[in-house]
């Protein structure tokens, strides 16, 4: 239910919470109402019958699912910006489709209990707790180990009510054999053994590509808003359709979905209905490996924290990376990220390439040796458990991690969180990494930080190797000299954004708990998409100091000026014709001036 509703309100930590509160709910509840109905329930038939009951319910919530999506955008497009209108209609929804089976569940434990009672009733009672946790544990081990990546959610939901319909078949000829059975509970329980099946059998399968459509995010539903304009309903449906499935995997830590237009223009990883790569974004992907691998220095041993479509990691070898261990929690993820790659030219063929299954932090903490560059390419901090690749406790991780002189980048994205958030994750980075460039990309929605306490040239030599050159393309540069236009200052003219800002830590998770309503409220909150992009600096030529010392002011003005005005950042091109106004180059300013 957990990795079911995941996917419907996205993957933090009050979708988590609001499962398992209504989950505990319903156990409360069922328990109160057994207890209080308890000389009819304490028999083998009324057990079977709850049993049954628990079977047939959840073989009638598999209908619901595969109508979630398109129900679930009409609760969000109600809730406008409103989180807590927002998560209230979510735990209604939730209530909807296992309030049920938990309130029979929680209905079931005092029920057995009562059964196994003869004389020491507390006797009783911790046999029937021991049973119980060590079914939890079993059943828990079971579903994320084994039963979900091998049956999928769908799958494992429909082994689940089998097996109580099996404990309900089970306990019914129990009680027959004791003596005669109470005719209403039997006669249901044996209606709900016949019915759950054929309903269960019946069940339309859900469609991955729809319960992907993360229409929990306000931009994928306003996509879906956009594509099928006119249309009353069926919208979710309609939107997905113009997308063909590749690649749909629940695997251990997440579902991944993979999937291409129907023109083949866009590629499209999604992990949880998030989509955390694309063909439409590659300017980020690219950038966050090139620009910390053209500094790092050349054959640095290197490690990456995130595959994803794979480009960064691409990138970064392409720069000039030494031996590079990959960090990816997910396996179904490295074979997504095949999708996005030309035959032949996988990164992952690579052989400096290491790939280790396992969470970033981890392989931190239990390397050996150091690192020249670290790479962190994590998804949003939304979500739940990214949180700990952004905090401070991580930051001071990868310091012990980097030989004195390395590089760590570090993504940050700046489209669904408010100043507060970022403002207490950039303070976290800064309080460990103060010195460093900066550089924003993708309608300046996405800020790469890279840290490097020695002054460091930004190799233009190396960003001009012929095995760069795939990587440019990818990301629709004019050429090498280019990325001089991503650049927004060093961490000097960062400093005063974070100051006095409380700090994102282990032990205060504020990102993980701040950035899902952030994300809601945005455009209340955060007062519109503008403003965090409009607190960070235009750095100046007089500002790069040594950083762009091999281009030249003359070269770096107008691959500047030229890079920014094509990707449609007026505003920026003209500072940048300005600041080469200032510095003398008034033939470079003039030209800029007329592009």
């Amino acid at each position: 239910w957990v990795r079911l509703f995941g996917l419907l309100l996205g993957s933090s930590v009050y979708s988590f919470s609001g499962v398992l509160g209504v989950y505990l709910t319903g156990l409360a509840l069922g328990s109160a109402l057994a207890g209080r109905f308890m000389s009819r329930l304490g028999s083998l038939a009324a057990l079977a019958a709850l049993q049954a009951g628990i079977a047939l319910s959840a073989a009638a919530t598999v209908w619901f699912f595969p109508s979630l999506p398109e129900r679930f955008l009409g609760i969000v497009q109600h809730a406008g910006t409103s989180w807590w209108t927002l998560f209230g209609t979510e735990l209604l929804l939730v209530a909807e489709v296992i309030l049920v089976p938990c309130t029979l569940f929680g209905a079931v434990f005092p029920v057995a209990a009562r059964l196994l009672s003869s004389g020491d009733g507390g006797r009783a009672v911790g046999r029937a707790y021991a049973a119980n946790t060590l079914g939890t544990i079993a059943g828990s081990l079971a579903a994320g180990y084994l039963l979900v990546p091998r049956l999928g959610v769908q799958g494992t939901h429909g082994a689940a009510l089998a097996l109580s319909a099996a404990v309900a078949a089970l306990v019914l000829v129990a009680a027959a054999r004791t003596g005669p059975l109470p005719r209403r509970l039997a006669m249901a329980a044996v209606l709900a053994l016949l019915v759950a099946p054929a309903l269960a059998w019946r069940a339309p399968a859900w469609k991955p590509i729809e319960m992907s459509a993360g229409v929990y995010r306000p931009a994928a539903r306003a996509w879906v808003e956009g594509v099928t304009a006119g249309r009353s309903d069926g919208r979710v449906a309609a939107a997905m359709g113009r997308e063909k499935l590749l690649l749909y995997r629940e695997g251990l830590n997440g579902s991944v979905l993979v999937t291409r237009d129907t023109l083949g223009n866009n590629t499209i990883l999604r992990i949880n209905g998030k989509a955390d790569a694309s063909d439409s974004d590659m300017l980020t992907q690219v950038l966050s490996g090139l620009v910390p691998g053209a500094l790092a220095d050349s054959g640095a041993r290197t490690l990456v924290i995130g595959q994803g479509s794979g480009v960064t990691l691409g990138a970064v070898l392409a720069a000039g990376a030494g031996p590079t261990d990959l960090a990816e929690l997910e396996p179904a993820v490295i074979d997504g990220s095949r999708f996005f790659q030309a035959p032949g030219h996988d990164p992952l063929d690579d052989p400096r390439v290491h790939v280790i299954l396992d969470d970033g932090r981890t392989v931190l903490q239990h390397a050996r040796g150091h690192y020249g560059l670290i790479v962190s390419e994590p998804s949003n901090p939304w979500m739940a458990g990214v949180n700990n690749l952004f905090t401070l406790d991580f930051y001071r991780l990868v310091r012990a991690r980097l030989e004195p002189g390395g590089v760590f980048a570090q993504w940050i994205q700046l489209y669904e969180i408010s100043p507060a958030t970022f403002r207490s994750i950039l303070g976290a980075f800064l309080r460990v990494f103060p010195h460093g460039q900066a550089f924003v990309a993708s309608a300046r929605s996405d800020l790469v930080l890279v840290a490097c306490d020695a002054p460091r040239r930004l190799s233009l030599a190396r960003l001009s190797a012929p095995q760069v050159l795939p990587s440019l393309r990818r990301a629709k540069l004019l050429g090498p000299d280019a990325v001089a236009a991503f650049w927004v200052g060093t961490f000097d003219s960062l400093h005063v954004l974070a100051a006095g800002a409380p700090l994102n830590t282990d032990d205060r998770r504020i990102a993980e708990y701040r950035a899902p309503r952030d994300m809601i409220e945005r455009a209340r909150v955060t007062g519109g998409p503008g403003v965090l992009t409009g607190m960070l600096p235009h750095g100046t030529w007089r500002d790069a100091g040594s950083t762009f010392a091999d281009w030249g002011a003359a070269a770096w003005f107008e691959s500047r000026g030229r890079q920014l005005a094509r990707s449609g950042y007026f505003d920026a091109a003209r500072f940048a014709a300005a600041d080469a106004r200032a510095c003398g180059e008034t033939a470079t300013a003039a030209r800029l001036d007329d592009a």
